[in-house]
């Protein structure tokens, strides 16, 4: 299904985080340079994705706030698109009818990092970044256990656990989703901020578990990855490991 537009009408849609950004047409080939176009985009104060539309001369929501509060993003290798520095949005679907994902394209890596980091505070501020568990790992624990699918600024969702290792032993699993190191968000992180954290002992970890159906195994067999299936075209990087 194609993503409703709105009219951005009020002071609520306002930008926080404003940028130029090149969006894939629908049912665009992401390889072919003509179907990229340049918008002005941003994320509004209510938590909504709006742009300006030159074809209707008016500002326009892409997302809603509740969208974009459950929103996966993931980074597109460069390889894969005409663009570099692209993304994809993929928002959840309503009734049982799904969104094909929106594709974007940032002017730098860094930018792409602010874009992905601006969605995940959005998140946070709508109250979605609240782990359902707290593990802690104590002084004498050397490693913990585990590689990550991804790490900020896109969720840190564990990949890989070690068996007999600390990880197992709290019970984290695939899938999972660190939310919080030290009472410290993970959306507020950088990457080597990140990975400096895990090294901190004690550290205590705030974990969002997936429901259920999201540990099914998908086609290639990997558990845990059924919430990003909408991306199965994307190159997966290799997993970073944390002890």
């Amino acid at each position: 299904a194609k993503n409703q537009r709105l009219v951005a009408e009020t002071e609520m849609h306002s930008p926080v985080f404003k940028r130029k950004v090149w969006k894939l047409r629908a049912d665009g080939d992401r390889m072919s340079h003509e179907d990229w176009f340049e918008f002005d985009m941003w994320l509004a104060k209510d938590g909504s994705f709006c742009y300006w539309s030159n074809k209707e001369e008016k500002e326009l929501i892409q997302y809603t706030a509740n969208a974009v509060a459950n929103a996966m993003l993931k980074k597109i290798t460069n390889e894969k698109s005409a663009k570099p520095w692209s993304f994809q949005v993929q928002i959840p679907g309503r009734h049982g009818v799904g969104f094909e994902p929106g594709e974007y394209a940032a002017e730098t890596s860094s930018e792409r990092d602010l874009w992905m980091q601006e969605f995940r505070r959005r998140q946070k501020e709508m109250g979605k970044m609240k782990p359902s568990k707290e593990v802690c790992a104590e002084i004498d624990i050397k490693r913990l256990g585990m590689e990550f699918e991804s790490t900020p600024p896109e969720p840190a969702v564990v990949k890989i656990i070690k068996p007999g290792l600390w990880a197992q032993t709290v019970g984290i699993q695939p899938g999972d989703e660190i939310v919080q190191l030290n009472q410290i968000c993970v959306c507020d992180l950088t990457f080597n901020e990140f990975m400096l954290e895990l090294q901190k002992r004690p550290i205590k970890m705030g974990i969002a578990v997936p429901k259920l159906q999201d540990r099914a195994m998908d086609s290639d067999g990997e558990p845990g990855m059924q919430r990003f299936k909408s991306y199965r075209a994307i190159k997966r990087p290799k997993s970073v490991k944390q002890g």
